[in-house]
């Protein structure tokens, strides 16, 4: 008799016909995985690749691995639109910022003259 039989049920190799562990779905799987892992300062987990996504924006139900070439074409337009109005933005600021120290400077050019005198 081996030892096996002697020390009564271990695994074997027809282990999988007794077997009572379930395969577990996806959601479980990432649930397990959240529950393990380490954050980042933001607590975002890390090592999730496009998960983050799909955790961070529940009402998204895909995540952009997913996505058709089209969506990703859509969602770079969008935010290069994005980023050219904020461009503009910020040169808009930027001119008005450079005016208004153009006027301190003439404002208080005055005020340096008469110091000196």
């Amino acid at each position: 008799m081996s030892e096996i039989d002697r020390d009564g049920p271990q695994i074997s190799d027809n282990s999988s016909q007794h077997s009572t562990q379930r395969t577990l779905s996806l959601e479980e799987k990432n649930e397990i995985f959240l529950k393990c892992t380490h954050k980042d300062g933001k607590g975002n987990p890390y090592g999730l690749g496009s998960l983050v996504e799909t955790l961070n924006k529940r009402k998204r139900k895909e995540c952009y691995a997913s996505s058709s070439t089209s969506t990703i074409v859509d969602l770079q337009d969008q935010l290069q639109k994005k980023i050219s109005k904020h461009e503009a933005q910020n040169a808009k600021r930027d001119e008005e910022h450079r005016q208004y120290q153009y006027r301190m400077e003439k404002l208080a050019s005055p005020l340096h003259e008469g110091k000196r005198s």
